[in-house]
């Protein structure tokens, strides 16, 4: 079994024919439905947008982990933030709009006001009660502010937790910050040890305030169409009666038959990891979001970069799909496996043309980039299908024979062995 410790990323360039459709909705004027569009050399190619491509990605694999550890979005747009047991939260980051957690000064306020509240509450019941002659029972409103009370109470040790680290964090830097200006101030080995406990302290109040933000592992290009729309593109007639008249509702949406390219990359150093950044003691730690002795659990983490590579593997469900089925599973991938985090496997874009039908490779820019990637201690798994190009020696002849694995599933079924999930198999 191949270990993928040492490797800092996995990325892939992939090749995907696309049936007649509407993949991905532009601006849109009138009652037309425009399909997304770039310009290049004088003419319009469709492509799918990365939000596209993560939206199906997102929901390829809720459909895997059966909603047992994959959010969906609030009724405030924002996911769960929890990236410890939401895979979606790990792979592909988050951001919540948070404010900042309370001082033991702020709960004593709002617990006192709440208290005030509570008194009053009881005092009408109270009132209320003696004129009815008969006995007051605890009413919904006071029932919830006393629940809100207990919550308020429940979070003071936290809240003043954080106000001694935070001092103590603080006390710390400055004494680094001094050292640091006024070298002899104290010894290598007392700055090193400030660090050390530096670290531990950030840690410790990095797991009291819960994140707001989280940059994605997971990086994703567009998928761009390789033929000109004005080879392929049509525009497709729909009505449809609104319900309980007779009137119709008319749209013509633009689809297009066509080629797509693209790349993704995911960073394996940040899959199951936090960066704690501390720019006075000049550190930066990373520390695991799951662990095991100390470490990020790679079982958790190659299980979760397995459900990422069978949702690219799988990769549909975009817009229109209810109409217009298609597929973008990859026709061509290339698997890289990389020691060094460099999205250089993106250039091979430049190098890919179609003219009358077929699809070409510029075989001197491919040569380079790949080139540059060995250099670099890359090791590449291959799959083409059969069909896809005419002549596709100038493509397998890029690679070694052992890095052509035969077609795109064998490829992935390749990369998805070197990460190992103890008691499941490939």
């Amino acid at each position: 079994m191949n270990e993928t410790t040492n490797c800092s990323l996995l990325s892939a360039f992939t090749i995907a024919g696309g049936s007649l459709s509407a993949l991905n909705s532009g601006e849109g004027y009138g009652n037309v439905v425009t399909l997304k569009r770039y310009t290049s050399n004088g003419h319009a190619y469709p492509y799918v947008s990365g939000q596209a491509i993560r939206f199906a990605l997102r929901n390829s694999i809720r459909e895997q982990v059966k909603n047992n550890g994959a959010c969906i979005y609030d009724e405030d747009g924002h996911s769960c933030g929890r990236p410890a047991t939401c895979v979606l939260c790990d792979l592909m980051g988050f951001m919540r709009a948070e404010g900042k957690p309370p001082t033991e000064k702020g709960l004593a306020k709002e617990i006192s006001d709440l208290e005030k509240k509570i008194n009053d509450l009881v005092e009408k019941q109270k009132s209320k009660a003696g004129k009815e002659k008969t006995p007051g029972s605890k009413s919904n409103e006071q029932i919830e502010l006393e629940t809100q009370k207990a919550l308020l109470e429940a979070a003071i040790p936290d809240a003043r937790r954080r106000e001694a680290l935070s001092k103590a964090i603080k006390e710390k830097r400055k004494q680094v910050k001094d050292a640091l200006a006024k070298p002899g101030t104290l010894s290598e080995g007392r700055i090193n040890e400030l660090r050390r406990e530096i670290d531990a302290q950030l840690y410790e109040l990095d797991q009291l305030n819960p994140r707001d933000k989280r940059q994605s592992p997971l990086q994703v290009s567009p998928l761009m169409g390789l033929v000109p729309l004005e080879d392929s593109l049509v525009t497709d007639f729909l009505t449809s009666e609104k319900p309980g008249t007779m009137d119709k509702a008319i749209a013509n949406i633009e689809a297009s038959k066509n080629v797509y390219y693209g790349a993704w990359a995911v960073d394996l150093k940040r899959v199951g990891a936090y960066d704690l950044l501390d720019p006075v003691a000049q550190t930066i730690t990373w520390k695991p979001i799951y662990s095991a002795n100390g470490q990020v659990d790679t079982n958790i983490r190659n299980q979760r970069v397995r459900y990422l590579l069978k949702a690219f593997q799988h990769l549909t469900g975009f817009a229109k799909q209810a109409r217009m089925m298609d597929s973008l599973e990859a026709d061509a991938v290339v698997f890289c496996l990389s020691p060094v985090y460099s999205h250089l496997l993106i250039k091979l874009a430049h190098g890919l043309t179609a003219s009358n039908g077929d699809i070409a490779v510029n075989e001197d820019l491919w040569k380079s980039v790949l080139k540059d990637c060995r250099t670099q201690g890359a090791s590449f798994s291959v799959g083409l299908r059969e069909g896809l190009m005419k002549d596709a020696s100038k493509f397998r002849e890029q690679f070694n024979k052992d890095e052509l694995k035969g077609s795109p599933h064998e490829a992935f079924a390749a990369v998805v062995e070197q990460f190992h999930v103890a008691g499941v198999g490939t």
